[in-house]
């Protein structure tokens, strides 16, 4: 073990362990300290037997520095001497020398790589801590109407009003209790990606006022995109399918590249499945009933030039869209808190279900019609 040199200049490089440290002068109500910045063990002399060794204590209202007289009569001291001369564990002595060097401080640092896994132990003390101090949630926002809805998926809220000859004061004041309930619960209402849309289809139609939101106006448009789906006021879905034909044509060419690898068909059809597919025909329970046949044709196009790239036969559209309404028919049937869990009611007989009142082609085409169809078919 090399011993480092002796001296009395405050700044002086030792040498401990093979590896060389900066030995710096601290001065804290006009005494000398030193702080020792080694790995291994502590091997040192300093002009003498005797030197000061700062030790970092933390407490729960700040951290302090705190002097300590240490004498070590011989080299050779380690983690165990100075822990015991110090009355701390030697964990902490050894974190002070390991952490303070490298980052400047002895508390706990996050690590790096994968998470630790949670025991039932920690999972039942978590619960309990949420449990004595609960925290706002978006379940506690609920609309106090009938004739008014809120969705909520994350951090996207949609308020959904009926408005009845012409009184919509239900519908503000639905809004305003939401912003008065965000402003209570320190959340901030971003007005500039709030935008309002108008369904009506009938024949004599007024202006409204604009709808204001913290003395914001909100803008009104002729469609947003909610969730992935892009909703137009006339409830027609050109916007939307000239949006996935778009996605859709742009991964059709990294299917053409891997076909150029000779990957076998299956693994092409897996990709074409996952990134492709999932994307062009997302929502295709809600869109497809009412989708013109010219729409439906383009889609179905895209469909056949993936077919001519993998070599082998697609499902079509058709077969997708009935496929994908009776999983989830299925679902909402055998799941009583769905919202649509009333609309199929069985009839006397337990085979089939009561078929829904229409009025409408557009009401006829939509999910749950066509799903009590295909259910009794």
């Amino acid at each position: 073990m090399n011993k480092g040199k002796k001296g009395n200049c405050p700044n002086q490089d030792v040498e401990t362990g093979n590896r060389k440290s900066r030995l710096t002068q601290w001065g804290m109500a006009h005494m000398l300290g030193w702080l020792i910045m080694t790995s291994f063990e502590l091997e040192c002399h300093i002009g003498g037997e005797i030197f000061w060794i700062i030790v970092l204590l933390q407490n729960p209202s700040s951290l302090q520095l705190e002097l300590t007289n240490l004498p070590i009569y011989q080299s050779g001291k380690g983690y165990k001497a100075i822990s015991k001369a110090l009355g701390l564990p030697r964990t902490t002595v050894r974190g002070i020398i390991y952490k303070w060097p490298k980052h400047g401080t002895v508390e706990n640092l996050p690590r790096s790589g994968r998470p630790t896994k949670i025991t039932p132990r920690v999972q039942r003390q978590l619960i309990q801590e949420v449990t004595k101090d609960p925290t706002t949630t978006s379940k506690e926002l609920q609309a106090s109407l009938a004739s008014v809805k809120l969705l909520k998926f994350a951090d996207d809220t949609t308020v959904i009003g009926l408005i009845q000859d012409g009184d919509e004061s239900a519908y503000r004041q639905e809004v305003e209790q939401l912003a008065a309930w965000c402003s209570l619960n320190n959340l901030e209402l971003n007005t500039l990606k709030t935008v309002e849309m108008i369904v009506d289809f009938r024949r004599n139609t007024r202006a409204l006022p604009p709808l204001t939101i913290m003395n914001s106006t909100v803008p009104t448009v002729e469609s947003f995109r909610f969730l992935g789906t892009t909703i137009s006021q006339d409830l027609k879905w050109d916007t939307h399918i000239d949006a996935t034909i778009k996605k859709a044509q742009q991964r059709l060419y990294f299917l053409r590249q891997l076909r150029k690898f000779n990957l076998p068909q299956e693994l092409l059809t897996q990709f074409y499945s996952a990134v492709i597919e999932s994307v062009r025909f997302m929502s295709i329970t809600v869109w497809f009933g009412s989708a013109t046949k010219s729409d439906i044709r383009r889609l179905q196009r895209t469909v056949r030039t993936a077919e001519r790239i993998i070599g082998a036969p697609l499902p079509t559209l058709q077969e997708l869209y009935t496929s994908r309404v009776r999983k989830r028919a299925l679902k909402i049937t055998l799941d009583p808190s769905h919202p649509g869990h009333i609309l199929f009611d069985l009839l006397p007989s337990g085979r089939r279900y009561r078929a829904a009142t229409t009025r409408t082609a557009r009401h006829k085409n939509s999910f749950f019609p066509q799903a009590i169809y295909l259910l009794n078919s």
